[in-house]
This record gives C-alpha cells, structure tokens and sequence, in this order.
C-alpha cells in the first residue's frame, strides 16, 4: 500500500512540477513580450510624434505593435510546453478570413483612413470636391470624412470613396477663398449674373484663376444676396480690382469681401 502511495504521490509531483514549468515558460515569455512591446511601442510614439504630428494614428499604430508583439511572443512560447499551434493559427486564420470578408467595408474605410491620416491629401478646413460634393473639411475620422457644403448640410463620405476617387483640392494650390457679397434688388442681381462671367474680359488675369462660385442666399423683390467666391493667391490685389469693377457697373448695390475661414 505504502508503495503505491508513494508512487502516486511521486507522479502528482512530477506533473505538477510540469505544469508549473509551463506556466513559468509561458508567464516567462509574456513578461518578455511586454518588455519588447513597450519598448517597440515607445519608439514609434516617439518617432511618430515628430513625423506624423497626429496623435491619434500614432496611438493607433502603436497600440497594434504592441499588441502584436505579444501576440507572437506567446504564440513562440507555445510549442516549448508542448502545444501544437498549427490547429490554432488554421483556427485563427479560417476565423480571420471570415471576419474580413464580412466586414470588408469596414476594413476598407479604416485602411483607408490610415493613409488620409498619414498621406494627408486634405487637411481640416480644406475646401474639397470629390463626385457631385464641394464643402469645407470639418473632420477626417478613421471610417469616414465629414464635409460642410456651404447650405451647412454635413455631408459624410467613406473614406474608401475619398482614396479611390479623384479630389479636387484648392487649398493644396495655395490659393484663397475671397468672398464678394453682393446685396440689391432682385432685378439688379439677376444682371449681375449674368454680367460678371464677361468681368474676365476686363481683368485678363481672371482668366488664369478658378471660375468664382456663385452662391444666392435670399431672395426678395427688394433685398436679395449674391455671394461670388473666387480663389485668389493670397494678398492678391485682383480682389480689390473685382470689387471696383463691380461697383462701377452697378454703382447702386453694395458689396463687401471677406477671406473666407
């Protein structure tokens, strides 16, 4: 009996002495995981401050290394207690293909914002066009890009559209949004549009800028608004000349610019 007891005992011993090997082995290997991912982390932090100058991408690729640093220290760690990770890593491939295939949109637009954030095509505040949408850029979020047409409406764009589609940038081009308010009667407004287009003819160097936008904001029989927005280098003086012109024409309106924000 006694033998047996011995025996017994002898062999919960050992595996126990196992067991506890492997954990340490495993609590080994995650401890150094976390050492190199900290350390990996930190640099990028670092060097992504300076490169970057976005905190939140920074963040957010700094936190994928670290986590996958962990994750591959412990995957490393398995085979040396004796757990075979080919089923695992099939398991988690299978279940990764599957989640991507379903959310490829979202992975689409996060990848994509990824590369708005570090290519930086547009900035905030820059007014782009992209399709039939021209508005002020108000925020650039991982899945998606938030434009304010000039009604005030929020326009929401994937930013999987904003990669693959053609944008229109101005800001990029150096050039300003100079706002010419027009404010008369309705008759005399509706002269003016048609009129200003042929404002090119007489300041020639109109015709190497942008064609103005036009924007009516109210119209009444007696007080109706005209906004003409050209984009001009900055500190041009054609704005002046615009608004000179203007009023020589239609002496009776009154006008006031603005560089726009």
């Amino acid at each position: 009996m006694i033998p047996q007891v011995y025996d017994l005992t002898q062999q919960t011993l050992t595996k126990a002495a196992d067991i506890i090997g492997k954990i340490a082995v495993l609590l080994i290997a995650l401890i150094i995981s976390i050492t190199i991912g900290r350390y990996i982390r930190d640099r990028i932090v670092r060097t992504g401050n300076r490169a970057l100058r976005d905190p939140a991408i920074v963040a957010l690729l700094s936190n994928i290394a670290f986590v996958s640093v962990i994750i591959l220290g412990i995957l490393t760690a398995l085979p040396l207690v004796g757990v075979q990770i080919t089923a695992i890593v099939t398991v988690l491939g299978v279940s990764g293909l599957a989640v991507s295939l379903a959310l490829q949109d979202i992975l689409r637009n996060f990848i994509a914002g990824i590369y708005i954030l570090l290519e930086k095509p547009f900035n905030i505040g820059d007014r782009i066009t992209i399709r039939d949408q021209t508005g002020n850029v108000r925020t650039i979020e991982l899945r998606t890009t938030v434009l304010e047409t000039d009604n005030g409406t929020k326009v929401i764009i994937p930013n999987s559209v904003l990669m693959t589609d053609i944008i229109s940038n101005k800001a990029a081009s150096n050039l300003l949004p100079y706002l010419v308010t027009i404010k008369a009667n309705r008759e005399v407004i509706l002269q003016i549009v048609e009129w200003y287009p042929s404002l090119a003819n007489e300041i020639p160097e109109l015709n190497l800028m942008p064609k103005p936008e036009t924007r009516i904001d109210l119209i009444e029989d007696e007080n109706t608004t005209l906004g003409l927005r050209y984009w001009l280098p900055k500190d041009s003086l054609l704005i002046g000349e615009i608004a000179a012109k203007i009023k020589e024409h239609y002496p009776q309106v009154n006008i006031n610019v603005k560089v726009e924000a």
